[in-house]
């Protein structure tokens, strides 16, 4: 959503932002789950906090693709149907090594891919990360496909590979990308970023520094 930046936020974007707030899965730090792969680590304080937010996004990506637009399609948040579609999805979350995109799994591919257990990931390897296990198990979510864009460009003809016309697949595609130097993006970026908060299918911005990250779904 978005709402002005000065005076009186109106009632009508104030009852859009209390329901997407509202409609949204939440996860953060955990403590005394099963301990992750060969570790003794039972809690992902700390170090776990890109972890949470790739999954909120990810779960928001789920959201939107069996329920719809949160804010003007979706379901009623308190219908059977709605609760249905979002205790499904969470449970592909929780915090144990059977759930596809539970803390330990996410933690265990990191671990494969060089970033060993109990440490703070990139944007790029959360992204890079949630790509693989949502392959892994894309036969349960109608073949939906996660494209990276690591290198910060799109080449529509990777897209096309993946995702050809006459085989259409639901796809999610996450753009890596540095906007200025650490600790705070360039204020030369920001109006550019807002605008994508009006794509119907944008799903937010997962970022921040080491063990800070934050997952913006709008702005007023």
């Amino acid at each position: 959503w978005e709402v002005p930046c000065t005076g009186t936020v109106p009632q009508d974007d104030t009852s859009k932002m209390s329901h997407r707030l509202g409609g949204m899965l939440r996860f953060t730090y955990r403590h005394h789950f099963s301990s992750i792969s060969n570790s003794n680590i039972t809690s992902d304080q700390g170090w776990g906090c890109m972890l949470r937010t790739g999954q909120m996004m990810l779960a928001q990506a789920f959201k939107l693709h069996y329920g719809g637009d949160p804010v003007t399609q979706r379901r009623s948040a308190g219908s059977a149907s709605a609760a249905g579609v979002d205790q499904n999805i969470a449970n592909w979350f929780c915090d144990k090594p059977e759930s596809p995109y539970s803390v330990h799994n996410i933690a265990q591919l990191g671990d494969k891919k060089g970033k060993p257990v109990g440490n703070w990931f990139s944007p790029t390897l959360i992204a890079l990360v949630l790509q693989e296990l949502v392959e892994q198990n894309s036969i349960k979510h109608d073949n939906l496909r996660v494209y990276v864009a690591d290198t910060a460009t799109l080449y529509f003809e990777q897209i096309e590979a993946i995702n050809p016309k006459d085989n259409f697949s639901p796809l999610l595609v996450l753009i890596p990308v540095m906007l200025g130097a650490p600790p705070l993006a360039n204020p030369i970026y920001f109006g550019s970023l807002l605008q994508f908060f009006h794509l119907p299918g944008f799903l937010g911005i997962v970022g921040g520094k080491p063990n800070a990250s934050l997952y913006f779904i709008g702005y007023h």
